[in-house]
């Protein structure tokens, strides 16, 4: 006969996991949140307007897939895009590479 456990004794796993998935959480809103700005400040200087799977961001560094009309519009708002993401939206941009 195995001794029974009090009811709370999962009350701390429990705990951690729903600890973990909030974190996991808030992880993928900020991942949306930063297409989002990318994509506005993109359609307001370039007046491109891109899908989220056009555009992916990795340490600092912008990646635009699209076409090339498209690449020559951001790429002579670039400066713009890359000042006002930094000043309005906290998100730092050092180079952008067009694919």
């Amino acid at each position: 006969h195995e001794p029974s456990l009090p009811s709370n004794a999962y009350a701390p796993i429990v705990r951690r996991i729903s600890l973990l998935l909030e974190k996991i959480s808030r992880s993928l809103n900020k991942d949306r949140y930063i297409k989002e700005a990318v994509l506005g400040v993109i359609k307001e200087f370039a007046h491109i307007e891109l899908e989220d799977t056009d555009i992916a961001l990795k340490d600092g560094i912008l990646y635009v897939e699209t076409t090339s009309g498209r690449k020559n519009e951001i790429a002579l708002k670039e400066k713009e895009v890359i000042s006002n993401l930094k000043n309005s939206h906290n998100i730092n941009i050092v180079r952008v590479l067009y694919k």
